[in-house]
Order: structure tokens, then sequence, then C-alpha cells
């Protein structure tokens, strides 16, 4: 694997409608879910060789405030408590600009939150920018991502009520974190299995 082949898996990652249940990153992020092991190691050799490039600073990363428009549960975002540890389980899309978060967040009805975090350089996260088709001015977060919670608030806008969760991403490095791995439903213990085979990748 190379950096072009990546290139190439990220741009096919990011170019497909997101309308589409059978769009390349619909089927990852599906599978990264799960608490199955076997779909989650399908996508080892891909994360541990995007983590070796990133300590090789072989690929960019991103130091800044970056935004997403998503949909949580009510349930889960009550757990959300100032300074308590998260990780992502999928493939997070942001942007560097809060307006195109607020479009997505505008256009349809089903966001009901807003993600802020300040992302750490070096990190596990990638500058998509200049890979996207689009103009999203986009920031990559791979999964497994540990991310600290600064503040959680509430506004309506929009004729809903929207959650406005604040992160910190935190610069460790490391993949998981097995203690409180609730963020988008999941709650995952076995993942000390993926990352002793991503150890051994090193």
């Amino acid at each position: 694997m190379d950096i072009c082949f990546l290139k190439r898996i990220l741009y096919m990652y990011c170019r497909e409608e997101m309308e589409s249940q059978k769009s390349f990153f619909r089927i990852i992020n599906n599978d990264l879910r799960t608490r199955n092991p076997s779909k989650i190691f399908r996508y080892i050799d891909l994360l541990g060789f995007i983590y070796k490039l990133i300590e090789k600073e072989e690929i960019a990363t991103y130091k800044g405030r970056v935004f997403r428009a998503t949909k949580l549960d009510e349930e889960l975002i009550l757990k959300l408590k100032p300074n308590t540890i998260m990780v992502n389980t999928t493939f997070w899309s942001t942007s560097k600009d809060f307006k195109i978060a607020e479009n997505f967040m505008k256009s349809q009805k089903w966001r009901n939150s807003y993600i802020i975090c300040e992302t750490v350089k070096n990190n596990i996260d990638i500058d998509f920018e200049k890979l996207s088709p689009y103009n999203e001015k986009e920031v990559l977060f791979l999964p497994f991502t540990e991310f600290k919670v600064k503040k959680v608030s509430i506004k309506n806008k929009y004729q809903k009520k929207i959650f406005i969760i604040e992160f910190y991403e935190l610069g460790n490095k490391n993949f998981v974190n097995y203690d409180n791995m609730y963020i988008e439903n999941v709650n995952i213990n076995m993942m000390d299995i993926v990352e002793k085979k991503l150890l051994k990748k090193k």
C-alpha cells in the first residue's frame, strides 16, 4: 500500500452521494459501528497504514476548530458530561467552516447536533481539504480518536432543538480507549483485540 493508493481510497470515501445506502463510506462506517471483531478487522490494515503515515508526517493533519452537523440520540447526549472521555467508532467528516455544517443542519431536518472540536496537530485526523472533490474544507477524523467533552448546550433554531457539543481532541495518538465507548450508541470493550493487531503492524 502506498500514499497514492491511500489517496484514491480516501477520494472514493468522500465522493459518493450521502443518500446512497450502498456508498463506500456507509459500508465502512456501518461495519465499524458493530461489535463484531471480524468486521472491524477488515479495516485494520488501512487504519494502521494511515496511522504510520501521520506519524511520519506524510499526510497532513490539522490544528484548529472544526464543525460537524449530525444526529445523536438524546439519551446519549445526556451522558456527555464535561471531562468525560469519548471515542468515535467511525470516520467522522468535519469542516473548518461552520457555515458548511450549518447548511447541513438547515437542509436536513433529521440532524439535531453540532459537534465542535479543537483538534491537535499530528494526531489521528487528516486535513482532507486538498483531497476532497467538494469545497467543504474537510477534516476527516479516523475511527477510535479520543476526545474530552468540554461543554454541552441547547438552543432552538430552524424550528427544532439543537444540541451543541464541544470537544477537545486528545493528543495521545491512542486508537482505543476501552472506557466510556458509548459515542454513536456503541459500547465496545473488546477493542483491545483490535489494538493488539495494530501494534503488531508497527
